[in-house]
């Protein structure tokens, strides 16, 4: 009678419980709704043989679950790789030998679709000077500032002496004016006017002097590394670092996102 039993039992709670195979039914609630089956008149006999039937029952849920979490967890671990990730951003330094990613991190990745990636990335890129910039940025532009300076302060003094040159001569010809002073010296006058431009934008040459500077660093550096990621590269050269930095490499920060889509030869750069 109990082998009978041992045949029957599972049959009866498996239409019971059948509604509930799902991994995360399997839990203490599943057990309840299970064990409201259970004949608790039954002779001691058929009740050993139920908890028999029903402990094999609930060994096979457990590893189940443990099957599907590995599954899941193997399933997460197929996103970009902080390696796929870091070769993406390499392909925006465009082969550039002047340009190194450094501290790379991958911080968190989130998943976009089939095959496709979101990936967090915080690094630091390193920019070396071409021989030109590391020239000019060491030797050549504090001399152009250096000559810019003489240059205005020379303005200044053709422009303080016509004035009081001609203060001078209106004092000495009375009923004359600066009109007629310009007349009467058109040689100074003709001095007086070529350095007029400097007179009125020369301080601002020298204020814009370092922006003038990292533009023309910046031009270079697109001609010797066409293929570089222009925003990219704009960081490096719209900041406040002091032009003469810029003969030992700077370096930037960076935070942002990747997409990435999954390719036949890998995760890669999503266009």
């Amino acid at each position: 009678m109990v082998v009978r039993l041992l045949a029957v039992i599972p049959d009866i709670v498996g239409r019971r419980c059948r509604p509930q195979r799902r991994i995360w039914a399997y839990s203490r609630t599943f057990e309840r709704e299970c064990l409201f089956l259970t004949p608790r008149r039954l002779p001691g006999a058929i009740h050993f043989a139920y908890s028999t039937v029903m402990k094999q029952l609930f060994r096979l849920p457990a590893k189940s679950l443990m099957l599907a979490t590995a599954v899941a967890l193997s399933a997460c671990s197929n996103g970009p790789s902080e390696s796929d990730a870091k070769a993406a951003l390499q392909a925006s330094l465009g082969g550039c030998e002047y340009l190194a990613i450094d501290h790379f991190e991958k911080v968190n990745g989130t998943p976009q679709g089939d095959d496709h990636y979101l990936v967090d990335v915080k690094y630091t890129v390193s920019m070396k000077p071409t021989p030109d910039i590391k020239e000019y940025a060491s030797e050549k532009y504090a001399k152009e500032v250096d000559n810019l300076k003489q240059q205005v302060a020379h303005a200044h003094d053709v422009e303080n002496a016509w004035k009081t040159d001609e203060q001078a001569w209106i004092q000495a010809n009375p009923g004359s004016d600066s009109s007629a002073y310009e007349v009467a010296h058109q040689d100074g006058w003709a001095d007086y006017q070529k350095v007029m431009p400097l007179l009125l934008g020369g301080d601002q040459l020298l204020n814009n002097a370092p922006h003038t500077a990292k533009a023309a660093m910046e031009r270079a550096m697109r001609q010797t590394c066409p293929k570089i990621n222009s925003s990219l590269l704009d960081n490096f050269f719209n900041g406040n670092e002091p032009v003469d930095q810029y003969a030992d490499g700077i370096e930037e920060s960076f935070t942002g996102k990747v997409a990435m889509t999954k390719t036949d030869n890998g995760w890669q750069e999503d266009r």
